[in-house]
């Protein structure tokens, strides 16, 4: 979504709202995406969200890589940190994590050998040590990754077309001063 403050609900689970609102990654603006899911249990950890063209969605080891890693800035040093959302339930519950990821300047997918961005969203637990990504190993063939998907509770994946942006925001500032000769 290009709104970062959208009325995000829970409505529907059943409804998949990016296809609903026709939902795409634009380039040369910011796109802000929210993570949903459903607990089983009163649970609480932290999640986290890749983007990956379809070369590198069969080796999860390589999610983690700078360049499919969605960052967020600290905003005490501006550095670029993993960006990282926690969740808690109290009980079984379908939540929305609130505080959307947000993806800037994204490249187009062709320069990284695809046509469209795969978004894989994953959680973890708190007590766990390891990202499903980083237990996962690299499946040979599509059909793995999705027995993956099936069994894995903690990872979700959506694929998301990539549109160029014909008007991006851009601002262009100009001055000019005269310095005098006896300065």
């Amino acid at each position: 979504m290009q709104d970062p403050a959208p009325a995000v609900t829970l409505g529907d689970f059943t409804v998949d709202v990016s296809s609903q609102r026709k939902v795409t990654l634009v380039a040369n603006t910011s796109n802000y995406i929210y993570l949903r899911g459903t607990s089983t249990r009163a649970v609480s950890g932290r999640t986290r969200l890749f983007y990956v063209t379809g070369s590198i969605l069969l080796h999860p080891a390589l999610y983690s890589q700078p360049s499919h890693v969605v960052f967020d800035v600290d905003p005490n040093t501006g550095d670029p940190v993993t960006a990282i959302r926690p969740y808690q339930t109290l009980f079984p519950q379908q939540l929305v994590i609130t505080r959307p990821f947000t993806l800037d300047n994204l490249v187009p997918p062709s320069a990284n050998g695809g046509d469209h961005y795969c978004l894989v969203g994953e959680c973890l637990a708190d007590g766990e040590q390891q990202w499903p990504h980083e237990k996962a190993g690299s499946f040979a063939t599509a059909a793995e990754f999705v027995t993956w998907l099936l069994n894995e509770p903690c990872v979700s994946w959506r694929n998301i077309l990539y549109v160029s942006n014909p008007d991006p925001d851009d601002q262009t500032l100009q001055t000019s001063f005269r310095i005098p000769r006896s300065f």
